[in-house]
């Protein structure tokens, strides 16, 4: 049997249809259904070969999430529906997976050559701990990283450690907030020098200098995770909050003690148009 291959417009109704065929697939992954529900919700599809596979004997073969997110987003939408798969075709999706990072360059070409995994990996612990940012899709992402492209660019270059755990993500995030709460570029540097060498230099050093230090060792030696906080979006969240207020201490020359987790975030979150969301 030859495959079939045409394209549709598939309603809720239909996606509720096809899905009772589904009997071979995995488990759903909401919050992938929910991410290809937005783009469909804001009329960012795009028709491409990927679509919905069924089994020659009428069984679903590939598109289950897709056909999940039309009927939770609500609309109809246009997509490849392929007929008469052989049963013995088990290979769908297992080819390697483009990136983040590598689909951020496809949608700008040469806009976004400067993103790389670390700034993904920034945006996205930004997207989980400040929901209010609305970095739901990829767009949204790419939008948030140009907007602030100076931002990242300048905390890739203020902090760059060789030691082991400073490489956080967490980490790199904070100095994007500080930065763009405050533009302070020579403390911001002076601190990053500071927390990725732990050598206070005597021609630079002030009473603040032991804040980066304190931040330093905390990181280094996983003291977060004495919190509790076994799951990485938590120990996320105590990273990014104490480098942030280590940062906001060191800039505001207050020293410290010790290393605390604020319960409030120290710097104002703007979105990707600029405005205060936090």
């Amino acid at each position: 049997m030859e495959l079939e291959g045409k394209t549709v417009l598939i309603t809720s109704e239909m996606a509720e249809e096809f899905l009772k065929h589904n009997t071979r697939n995995r488990n759903i992954r909401l919050p992938y259904v929910e991410e290809l529900a937005t783009y469909m919700r804001q009329g960012k599809w795009d028709v491409t070969h990927q679509g919905i596979g069924f089994y020659e004997d009428g069984t679903l073969f590939d598109g289950q999430h897709r056909l999940h997110a039309i009927i939770k987003a609500g609309v109809p939408v246009k997509m490849m529906v392929t007929y008469g798969i052989p049963l013995a075709a088990t290979h769908a999706d297992t080819g390697l997976k483009r990136s983040e990072a590598d689909l951020v360059k496809l949608m700008g070409n040469s806009e976004f050559q400067w993103v790389g995994a670390r700034e993904i990996a920034i945006t996205n612990i930004l997207k989980v701990q400040f929901p209010r940012l609305g970095l739901v899709t990829l767009e949204d992402k790419a939008a948030f990283m140009q907007f602030y492209k100076n931002a990242y660019c300048f905390a890739k270059q203020a902090y760059h450690p060789n030691g082991s755990g400073l490489r956080s993500a967490a980490i790199y995030a904070a100095f994007v907030c500080a930065y763009i709460e405050t533009g302070a570029k020579e403390k911001l540097s002076a601190a990053g020098t500071l927390l990725a060498s732990g050598l206070i230099d005597s021609t630079t050093s002030d009473a603040c200098s032991n804040n980066m230090l304190l931040l330093r060792n905390y990181v280094m030696r996983a003291e977060y995770r004495k919190l509790g906080k076994t799951d990485g979006s938590g120990q996320n969240k105590v990273i990014l909050f104490a480098s942030a207020k280590a940062l906001d201490s060191y800039i505001k020359g207050k020293p410290m003690r010790r290393i605390t987790i604020p319960n409030a975030f120290p710097f104002h979150i703007y979105n990707q148009y600029g405005m205060i969301c936090s």
